[in-house]
């Protein structure tokens, strides 16, 4: 928990020294939408480290990465975009390969309540991915990522404050700077 907050006060600095005038807080807390992109990334952020612990880094974060074959579907819904071949073959491709992964197919294992976590937070992931793509349309990147960042620190907070343990310099400083980089990553990405 402790770790997804400086992640998220760490992105907020960043967005602060970087877009102080571009960025709009207020609008977070007016704009339903906005609200929504924070609300449902934060809570896909917590999860996706959730399942780190429990399924390992490399079966959570492929799992994860699945957002982009589930926000393609949902940008067919939610914005009509075209669900041709491609889409179809890929998408197809990419979910048989997630249920190989996660043993769905298999007749004595299943996957665990954190690989069905980790799909989850990856669909929403993906539904965060078409909102952004909405949001562009009347808001900056900054205010679009500091809505998840906001969002984010509401939602871990109150767990991170439970469950505080002491932790050393070095420790602070790879948090932080993995903050810095998660949060050029997902500006970046947002503003792509």
């Amino acid at each position: 928990w402790l770790v997804t907050c400086a992640r998220f006060v760490v992105g907020l600095t960043v967005v602060a020294a970087v877009f102080r005038r571009e960025v709009r807080i207020g609008r977070l807390f007016t704009t339903g939408k906005l609200a929504t992109r924070g609300i449902i990334g934060g809570i896909s952020v917590c999860a996706y480290y959730l399942t780190i612990i429990h399924l390992g880094a490399g079966r959570a974060t492929f799992i994860n990465n699945t957002y982009v074959i589930f926000g393609a579907l949902l940008a067919v819904w939610f914005i009509g975009e075209p669900f041709g071949r491609v889409l179809a073959v890929g998408s197809g491709a990419a979910l048989t390969g997630l249920a190989l992964l996660t043993n769905a197919f298999s007749a004595s294992g299943h996957p665990g309540p954190y690989d069905l976590l980790a799909v989850l937070a990856a669909v929403a992931s993906g539904y965060v991915v078409v909102t952004i793509r909405q949001l562009h349309a009347t808001d900056h990147t900054s205010t679009i990522f500091a809505a998840q960042c906001v969002y984010g620190l509401l939602i871990c907070l109150v767990p991170a404050a439970l469950y505080l343990e002491p932790v050393s310099a070095p420790a602070w400083v790879v948090m932080v700077l993995a903050g810095v980089f998660a949060a050029a990553g997902q500006i970046t990405m947002t503003q792509a």
